[in-house]
């Protein structure tokens, strides 16, 4: 049984557009705006649970990532000149083939 009251003020257009929501599912106004709400508030629900998900997935993961020791210091400075080197010496040796 429905005993609570909540208006609010919209724009002209939004208030169009839901009559016109209301009207092609051959609901009322209030119908609609329960099946919204109930909707909405099921997927706050779900979004809760994914962020909790999330949540563990980074804990879990957590102690594998960090940083590649790689004893090299300026790996990441220098990989872009690196790998344009390898492809010179890859294509020179296709070349030479």
């Amino acid at each position: 049984m429905k005993t609570e009251v909540y208006s609010w003020r919209v724009d002209p257009a939004l208030k169009r557009a839901l009559e016109d929501a209301a009207r092609a599912r051959g609901a009322s106004m209030a119908g609609l705006l329960d099946t919204m709400a109930k909707e909405w508030l099921g997927h706050a629900d779900e979004a809760d649970d994914q962020a909790e998900l999330q949540r563990a997935v980074r804990e879990r993961a957590a102690p594998y990532l960090g940083a590649v020791h790689g004893g090299d210091p300026l790996r990441a400075q220098e990989s872009s000149q690196r790998l344009k080197q390898r492809l010179r010496e890859r294509h020179a040796r296709h070349r030479a083939d």
